[in-house]
């Protein structure tokens, strides 16, 4: 995992603010797309906890549905993942029995049961650096985007990114705004739009919050706002996703000598 900027590099990102003209350096960008998966399968070993909350309904505001589904997830060493049903509540009156609550594959809340293992999607990030669908300034996805001049927000430096002329029509493309600290490099938040909606999306907002516990700087908290639809049928869509308690494995309390 990266540590926090190095007295040197602390004093040129301090110079840079105070000039007030710099777009974020190339380490915050590459930071920001460590970020996204540093708690991935094969880059974390331990535990942490998952709140996820969702909102469907009418632009009115009509017919809501909600749904908040809180689980412990587990990243082992040899590469797999398991995960506990905490608490699934749905449409913000009906608690689910133990027994009916479902998490993936079909497991009772309260009970462990193993996730996919090795490449493939893990549900329990999110990584759009190198996504088509999806694009954002982070990782190497960074060299597809223009910054205009930070500006200071509080402590923090602010610039906005859209797409450099040369990749104004690529596939996925968005815009918005990126904070970062100044003084420790570590990327905070970004909020981004795509350029342009895919079919059936009428607009989108998209916030990720990213915070550092010890060695790892991750994204604990993820707000999307979306309309989407065809023709009369519309919907607006509010996620949010928090992660938290993030216990690395060396963390973990020892386990109690046997009698």
């Amino acid at each position: 995992m990266r540590r926090a900027s190095t007295p040197l590099t602390a004093l040129l990102l301090l110079a840079a603010a105070a000039a007030g003209a710099a777009p974020p350096p190339a380490a915050v960008l590459q930071r920001l797309g460590d970020a996204f998966a540093s708690l991935d399968r094969g880059r974390f070993v331990g535990s942490f906890t998952v709140t996820a909350r969702s909102r469907v309904a009418k632009p009115s505001g009509a017919d809501a549905e909600e749904t908040l589904d809180v689980r412990r997830v587990t990243r082992h060493a040899d590469g797999t993942s398991s995960s506990q049903v905490l608490r699934h509540v749905e449409d913000g009156r009906r608690e689910a029995p133990a027994a009916e609550a479902r998490a993936g594959d079909g497991a009772e809340a309260g009970r462990e049961h193993p996730e996919e293992r090795g490449d493939g999607p893990d549900e329990h990030s999110f990584s759009p650096g190198g996504d088509e669908d999806f694009r954002l300034p982070a990782g190497a996805d960074a060299a597809l985007f223009a910054f205009s001049e930070a500006r200071r927000e509080g402590t923090l430096l602010v610039a906005r990114f859209e797409p450099a002329p040369a990749h104004r029509r690529d596939k996925g493309m968005t815009r918005g705004r990126l904070a970062w600290d100044p003084l420790t490099g570590d990327p905070a938040w970004i909020e981004a739009d795509f350029v342009r909606h895919p079919t059936g999306l009428k607009r989108m907002l998209l916030r990720l919050e990213l915070a550092r516990q010890g060695d790892v700087v991750f994204l604990q908290r993820t707000v999307t706002d979306v309309l989407a639809g065809f023709l009369w049928i519309k919907r607006q869509v509010h996620v949010e996703v928090v992660i938290g308690d993030v216990t690395p494995e060396e963390a973990l309390p020892a386990p109690s000598p046997a009698s």
